[in-house]
């Protein structure tokens, strides 16, 4: 709560600055000096999304503050976890299930935004691989890695790939603009089909080259109303939700098939 409040303060004073300088008097020549140290900030104007039955995606405004003539790149992570990618493979004539590789450290969900492109940033990858910058440069951890598996790196690209597909990897980087010398922000958009859990938002301020700070932030993402009593009973009682499934489904086939038998 305190960083969030100082956030709103410092948003507000530097909007206010360039207005209080320009109602006062012209100020008298005085010795240049180095300006004050200004501290990393990084917040969502939201908090909290809410996931209803109408959702159909949101935008995630991001903002903050860094120095003076520093980039900004701002990531947003959804919560790690294991993926399996299986290959389909033909036997006797039939498509079967065959291989498959299970990654232990998968961003649910991965976009960035940046006030340069990476590579006008950095001279070379060393910094970008570093710091995971660009759903190309995740680390996916495998589990069942074979030393010298050729296989491996294709597997990961089919995953990243199907995240693609589904719009939960951004394929292109947003743009952090700069209000001020120091004051930016950025939009990203989250998809209607984002997962649920806690989202990580990290900033890197970038000078010379160089990652020279670094500062997060999170936000949530839930369900609300009838999506989420359906959610929570689907699992708390799993059983009991497949089993009404199964019967609804019974049911409408039925109805359907008794309107077509009625009919004249």
């Amino acid at each position: 709560m305190a960083m969030r409040g100082t956030a709103f303060f410092l948003l507000a004073a530097l909007l206010l600055c360039p207005v209080a300088a320009q109602s006062g008097e012209a100020p008298q020549a005085q010795q240049p000096r180095q300006p004050p140290s200004q501290p990393m900030v990084i917040e969502v104007a939201e908090p909290t999304i809410n996931i209803d039955i109408g959702f159909d995606g949101a935008e995630l405004l991001v903002f903050g503050l860094v120095e003076a003539g520093t980039d900004a790149i701002v990531v947003v992570r959804g919560e790690t976890r294991a993926e399996t990618v299986r290959r389909k493979e033909r036997f006797l004539g039939v498509w079967t299930t065959g291989t498959s590789r299970t990654f232990l450290t998968v961003p649910a969900f991965y976009a960035l935004a940046s006030s340069r492109p990476l590579d006008h940033l950095f001279a070379d990858e060393f910094m970008p691989n570093r710091f995971e910058l660009g759903a190309d440069r995740l680390n996916f951890t495998p589990f069942d890695i074979v030393p010298g598996d050729p296989t491996t790196d294709a597997f990961r690209d089919a995953l990243l790939s199907h995240k693609r597909d589904a719009g939960l990897y951004a394929e292109t980087a947003s743009v952090v603009k700069f209000v001020s010398e120091q004051l930016f922000r950025t939009t990203l958009h989250m998809p209607a089909n984002v997962p649920l859990g806690r989202y990580t938002v990290r900033l890197y301020m970038v000078r010379g080259d160089r990652v020279v700070g670094q500062r997060e932030t999170y936000f949530i993402v839930n369900k609300v109303g009838v999506e989420e009593k359906v959610y929570r009973f689907a699992h708390q009682h799993g059983v009991l939700y497949g089993l009404f499934s199964v019967v609804l489904a019974l049911l409408a086939g039925w109805l359907v098939t008794l309107f077509f038998r009625t009919r004249p």
